[in-house]
């Protein structure tokens, strides 16, 4: 008997920020699409993001549960304590639905869930990163499968196989014909993640005096600065003197690659695997913290030819300012980094790795029963 002739169903579990949020999504669309029953948990550490929101409002209206786990601030006891809630809650879930796979996305969200499903049901984590990060560290040897985005993916423990997937990406219609720059035209898109980044604003914003009368008329800018920069942005734009089209967020950003030239980015796994998908070249300015994750992911772009990294410095605007005028005034090589960064796409990821859990779910249905022992509590 298959997962979708039982009706058990697999659970979803992962951070609410887009680089996670978006391959949990994805893939669990398509395991629906199977036919086995879906339900998808995502934490919401304090006010959710405004992309969040509107990605968990469109699979909502798909027809997938998406349910919001609430995860206070905080570290020390606060934290331990929303672990042990936590993995109550998933406990008495998977007694009562009784699924065929619990599959985790990263972050400490996934911990307490994937550990109360060991032993009563399939366990499947997919890492997003060239580094492994450290919750899918600690749970890759304890977990069924390990699924990875990248060849070659740094810090999985010893004797663990990974299966690589690829990086699930949203499912984008075709870009309209109109959003392509025309061939006179330098398009700069900046993007900072699906919550924006300060510091990308700041060093955009700070390189924005130092551009040229000619530069002002032949570039375009479009920066999608994130919920909480727009107005801060806007204004070091006027003060400038420089045109742009700033907006917080876009849902569709097929359109905002299509009409980019060169992007300047963060390296976080999405946004690597979009413009990979897109064929965007890219000066990229990795987070230089959280285990340094998007210095890894920049340098396997900028290794593959598909980028170029830019780290944090107290120059970094002025430097900036001079990697763009070098590469618009080379095309060809321009052309040659989309090229490169094309090819490093895996368009059928979120296939994949759905066929990964729906396998994993029928085996667990097929195998006997099976149950991890309870805690055995002794009295003095």
């Amino acid at each position: 008997m298959t997962a979708r002739e039982r009706g058990s169903p697999v659970l979803f579990v992962t951070e609410g920020s887009g680089g996670h949020l978006v391959p949990a999504l994805e893939a669990a669309r398509l395991v629906r699409a199977s036919g086995v029953p879906v339900t998808v948990w995502y934490a919401r550490r304090g006010r959710s993001a405004s992309l969040t929101d509107v990605l968990v409002a469109r699979a909502s209206a798909d027809g997938l549960a998406c349910e919001p786990v609430a995860i206070p601030s905080g570290s020390g006891t606060l934290r331990w304590l929303a672990a042990a809630r936590l993995w109550g809650s998933a406990r008495r879930w998977i007694r009562a639905h009784r699924p065929a796979a619990v599959v985790g996305f990263g972050g400490g969200v996934c911990v307490p869930v994937i550990l109360a499903a060991r032993g009563r049901a399939r366990t499947i984590i997919h890492e997003q990163n060239v580094v492994m990060g450290r919750a899918n560290r600690w749970l890759a040897g304890r977990a069924d499968v390990v699924a990875v985005s990248f060849p070659g993916t740094q810090g999985v423990p010893h004797g663990v196989e990974p299966v690589v997937t690829g990086m699930p990406v949203r499912a984008w219609p075709a870009p309209d014909p109109a959003a392509r720059p025309a061939a006179q035209t330098f398009a700069l898109v900046v993007l900072g993640g699906s919550q924006g980044s300060r510091a990308v604003n700041r060093i955009v914003c700070g390189m924005l005096p130092e551009l040229s009368k000619e530069e002002r008329a032949r570039w375009t800018l479009r920066h999608l600065t994130g919920t909480d920069d727009v107005r801060a942005v806007e204004a070091a734009y006027r003060q400038a003197g420089v045109a742009g089209r700033i907006e917080p967020f876009r849902d569709d950003m097929a359109s905002v690659y299509a009409g980019a030239t060169l992007a300047i980015a963060r390296a976080g796994a999405a946004t690597v695997a979009e413009l990979a998908q897109t064929g965007t070249p890219a000066i990229l300015i990795p987070y230089p913290h959280a285990g340094a994750h998007q210095v890894a992911n920049a340098r396997w772009v900028e290794a593959a030819g598909g980028g170029i990294v830019l780290e944090e410095s107290p120059d970094v605007s002025a430097r900036l300012a001079d990697l763009i005028r070098t590469l618009a005034r080379d095309r060809l090589r321009l052309e040659g980094m989309a090229a490169r960064m094309r090819g490093l796409a895996r368009s059928d990821a979120a296939e994949r790795l759905a066929r990964i859990i729906v396998g994993e779910a029928d085996a667990d249905l097929q195998a006997p029963p099976r149950r991890a022992p309870d805690p055995v509590i002794v009295h003095a």
